[in-house]
Parts: C-alpha cells; structure tokens; sequence
C-alpha cells in the first residue's frame, strides 16, 4: 500500500475534495499539511468543480413575517442537517436570550429583524434597543458569526448638502440592503446599502449610503444621471454578485428591473424591461437568483386549436448584466393540466 506522504499535494487536494464537507472540515486536524491543503485557494477550485451539479441547501423566505416558507437541504455534500431558515431563527432566538440576561436588569427590550438575504448566505440584521438605540450585524447563521455596523450619522445621508431629502430616519434604517464581493466562494468584501429616492416630473433622483468593510466607514453617493421612472420598490431587492436589483415602473409604466453594481466603475443604473410585457401573467412579476443569474419565470395561460387551455411555464434569465442595455434570455415548458394552489 503506498503511503500517503508520497502523494503530491495537488493530487491529495483531489482526493480530499471528493469528501463532503463535514468530513474536510474534520480533516484539517489531522496535521497541517492537510489544513494548508485545505484552506487553499486550489483546493476550493477543485472542491466546488468536482461537486457544481450537486444541490446545495437553499430556503424560500417570507419578509413579514420572516419564515420560512420552503427549503431544500440534506445533501451530505454540504453537510446541513437543518433547513437554512431553522439556523435563521435559532440564531436570532439565542441572540436574544443571550440580550435577555442584560437588557433586563437596566428595563430595556430589544428587537432582531432580518432586512436581508444574500445569494451566498450572509444576513443584515437591525437591531433595535428600547428606547433609541439602533445597529446593523452582517451575520452568519451557520458559524454564528456576526460583524456588528453601528448606522450612519445624518451628515452621511447627504442632510448637511443642498439636496437635502426628507426622509424618516428609522423608515431609512429598514431599507437597508446587503452586497458582497466574493472569488472562488471566499467572501471578500461587503457593502451594507441605503436607498434613497427623489422623483421630479419624469425623473428619478437616487442616492446611496455606503458602509465599506474595506473602508470600514459610511460614504454617500449622488448617481450622476437621472433614471427614466415614476416608481421603484426598494422592498427585497435581490443582492447577486454585487449588484442589487429592483423592481420598478419606466415612464410608460411598464414594469421594469433596475440594477446597480456597487463594486464596478460605471456610475449608471441599468433599467432592463421585463420580457413579457405584451401578456397577461398569471402571477405578479418578481425576480430570483439561481446559478448566479437573475432569474425571471411566469405562467401563461391559452386556448389550443382544440379548445383546451393549455398553460405554459416560462423561465428567463438576465444576460449581460454587466453591460448598459442587458437583456433576457427565454427557456419555455409546456404543463399540461397543471393546479394552482
């Protein structure tokens, strides 16, 4: 039997890579070959490489309020025995048992509330403690890791400039959304984000609030340009890849999706139309991220020539998104007899 020092160590980070993730993690304590094997930038190509087709764990949230609605996981790849919402809510429940035992003796409660989700599992959480005091925590719920952002002063939200915008302070707060920059599955960056809009006849005025973990301070941000739009959601955005993407209406109030990308150099927002805005969907329009797109999917329902109605499952995804004038791409399914619930 040949030993295991006579492998090299690309060859042992193959090996190692086949493993499901509880079993790697555990090997990292074997000796510290195999831990610097481990935690290598190689071994991580080679791991999500071998294992791209397997289904990671995956949980459809409600925002309010926050549960979980439907989840997938189990996979022994990935090593979850829970559904990623049951780490959601234990996490905030130990949280807040753990503020009990403090906040009790001086008569102060406190409140966790997630503002958001991101497509590689991170959190923004808000905080508030009775009476004023209010903070932001990017969080992990599987580790249980958390980086607590005090919010920004008023002079970061542009109070002190000539465009000065009228805005409810704690309304702002809970319009915070999260970013993050991430290579080969490794977190690089994040950026906790307010949005704030000004609309003037047939334009759409947007500013941001920027918190920086690089910077690790806040920074406010006029778009140069002005959008097309006589209304944009900043409810659920969806975070992928940096950018966060919402829903809106252009200037013939036809439903739209308005992207930014916080870590490129362009200083524009993108406005894509929605593909199918010459039909009647069944459902209202929403978007997800799966596989690193954004996706976009919808029922629609006809007569065929024998008079039956057939109803036909149509899924986009955004394309481009990184260029000015992205667009969606269309994958059809017919359902036969299909029930809604």
């Amino acid at each position: 039997m040949m030993k295991l020092s006579f492998f090299t160590e690309d060859l042992l980070a193959i090996i190692l890579a086949r493993l499901p993730l509880l079993n790697i993690t555990t090997s990292k304590l074997v000796c510290k070959q195999w831990k610097s094997i481990i935690e290598s930038p190689f071994f991580r190509q080679v791991f999500l490489s071998h294992h791209q087709n397997s289904h990671s764990s995956w949980s459809l949230m409600r925002r309010n309020p926050g549960e979980e609605v439907v989840a997938h996981y189990g996979c022994k790849v990935w090593g979850l025995e829970r559904s990623l919402g049951s780490y959601v809510s234990s996490f905030i429940a130990e949280r807040l048992e753990a503020k009990k035992k403090v906040t009790r003796l001086w008569h102060r409660t406190q409140n966790y509330r997630v503002l958001a989700y991101t497509d590689i599992g991170l959190l923004l959480l808000y905080v508030t403690t009775f009476p004023a005091d209010q903070t932001y925590y990017v969080a992990n719920p599987i580790s249980k890791q958390r980086i607590k952002i005090p919010t920004p002063r008023t002079w970061h939200l542009g109070f002190e400039k000539e465009e000065f915008w009228f805005v409810e302070l704690d309304v702002l707060f809970r319009h915070a959304r999260l970013v993050t920059r991430t290579k080969d599955g490794v977190v690089l960056g994040f950026k906790v984000v307010l949005v704030n809009t000004r609309f003037n006849n047939t334009e759409c005025f947007v500013a941001f609030t920027i918190y920086s973990s690089e910077t690790g301070s806040w920074s406010f941000k006029t778009l140069q340009s002005t959008l097309p739009l006589v209304s944009l959601n900043l409810l659920d955005p969806v975070s992928l890849s940096g950018n966060l993407h919402w829903l809106g209406l252009n200037l013939d109030r036809q439903e739209v999706v308005v992207s930014y990308d916080f870590y490129g150099s362009d200083d524009q927002c993108r406005v894509t139309p929605f593909p199918d805005l010459g039909k009647e969907p069944k459902f209202k329009r929403s978007c997800t991220a799966s596989g690193g797109y954004l996706m976009y999917m919808n029922i629609f329902s006809k007569y065929n020539d024998n008079g039956c109605v057939e109803h036909k499952l149509s899924v986009w995804r955004l394309m481009n998104r990184c260029q000015p004038f992205p667009k969606f791409i269309e994958g059809d399914a017919l359902i036969s007899n299909l029930k809604f619930v």
